[in-house]
């Protein structure tokens, strides 16, 4: 999704300068001037980096949690589980 917004950015810099562009809002095609489309393509990307950073963020609390269950369960029953992805 950040490719396709910084794909759509590249496109808004190379227009013929026409000031009037199209963009989809929900099921209809709205049209917009270069600017509002320029600003929201980039307020857009900002926001899905936001949201990419949280998500990692998020994956890392859950692998580290994931590491200490699995040294706790090991310790408890030693080789007698497998808890390792195939």
């Amino acid at each position: 999704m950040i490719e396709e917004m910084e794909d759509a950015t590249t496109e808004l810099a190379m227009g013929d300068g026409q000031n009037v562009k199209l963009m989809l809002g929900g099921e209809a095609f709205l049209e917009v001037d270069e600017d509002y489309a320029n600003e929201y393509c980039e307020t857009m990307q900002e926001k899905l980096q936001a949201d990419m950073e949280e998500h990692n963020a998020a994956i890392g609390k859950i692998e580290t949690r994931q590491k200490v269950l699995k040294a706790d369960l090991y310790a408890r029953f030693g080789t007698s589980i497998n808890l390792e992805e195939k």
